[in-house]
């Protein structure tokens, strides 16, 4: 578990405080295991709790209470790099068809705790291969720790959880590997999270790379909608973002984090009238082979 993660898990609780009634103390991990991949032309939904995450094989997603209309209608990321005079070049758009499957035959990758294999963090069994390190070899069916066992360290996060690995459709030279979990925990059960891994499988360096959080209001928000709140902040090695957004009667809020660099910044959002953005400060030049980390949180306030 690197300290970017440990860091995450850290303020993804400061930042939830207001809304979390007790904590998690004296809960046991249970053991996990993977399902088979959905097929490509699938979406799956991670629904343990109260709200449901729906999210396709290239990324797009929609997010809601379960039973009620949805939050957000449609949501996506976009990458950018950057150009000539600092203008934000787009290099995928998980919107817009220019993003593809990964994962090995297409599809996405399902965990759900209940059965053996792979065990979550904070258990002491995550390491199931017992060779010092965790998270390793992620849910993708291939061996890549070279140890002779497949997807044997994936760690599993929530009660249920799925993994998508997505790229650009025009050029292989992004890779996007997104984990989401979800919890039926009452304490976080409104709650889906997200670790994004981007990491550069080309040959040429990606600079100025930045990341953007497209979110579609859906039916519950688009009548009164309003920005309600937006922060952003630099604190230790990670810079966070907490938007929320409302309609007339429901709301919901996005938590972002990214890791700070020496170019500084902020996370933004920006708001067209119609659609949300949320983009993150410059994560700095990503060298082929080189990979960088942000976390994501969508929560249905009460």
């Amino acid at each position: 578990m690197n300290v970017h993660r440990q860091s995450w898990y850290s303020w993804t609780a400061a930042l939830l405080a207001p809304f979390v009634i007790c904590g998690l103390a004296g809960i046991p991990p249970r053991p996990a295991y993977a399902q088979a991949l959905v097929p490509e032309e699938r979406p799956v939904r991670v629904a343990p709790g109260k709200v449901v995450f729906s999210i396709s094989p290239t990324g797009a997603f929609r997010f809601g209470v379960s039973g009620e209309a949805s939050l957000v209608g449609r949501g996506g990321l976009i990458v950018y790099t950057t150009g000539e005079d600092d203008a934000r070049v787009e290099f995928l758009n998980t919107l817009t068809g220019s993003a593809r499957s990964l994962l090995p035959g297409g599809g996405i990758a399902v965990v759900q705790e209940g059965a053996p294999s792979g065990s979550r963090y904070p258990s002491s069994r995550a390491d199931d291969d017992n060779d010092g390190r965790i998270d390793e070899d992620p849910l993708d069916r291939i061996d890549n720790d070279g140890d002779g066992k497949v997807d044997e360290d994936f760690a599993a996060v929530g009660d249920a959880m799925a993994v998508v690995k997505y790229g650009p459709a025009s050029v292989a030279a992004l890779s996007v590997r997104q984990e989401i979990y979800g919890w039926s925990l009452v304490h976080i059960d409104r709650m889906v999270a997200s670790t994004l891994t981007l990491r550069n499988t080309g040959k040429e360096k990606l600079t100025g790379l930045r990341v953007a959080v497209k979110i579609e209001p859906g039916e519950a928000i688009a009548d009164n909608r309003l920005l309600a709140r937006s922060t952003s902040r630099n604190n230790g090695d990670l810079v966070t973002a907490n938007v929320m957004i409302r309609g007339r009667d429901d709301a919901f809020a996005l938590l972002a984090f990214a890791p700070r660099t020496r170019g500084g910044g902020e996370w933004t959002v920006e708001d067209d009238g119609r659609d949300v953005f949320v983009v993150s400060p410059s994560l700095g030049d990503l060298g082929p082979g080189e990979e960088c980390v942000i976390h994501l949180a969508l929560l249905a306030l009460p």
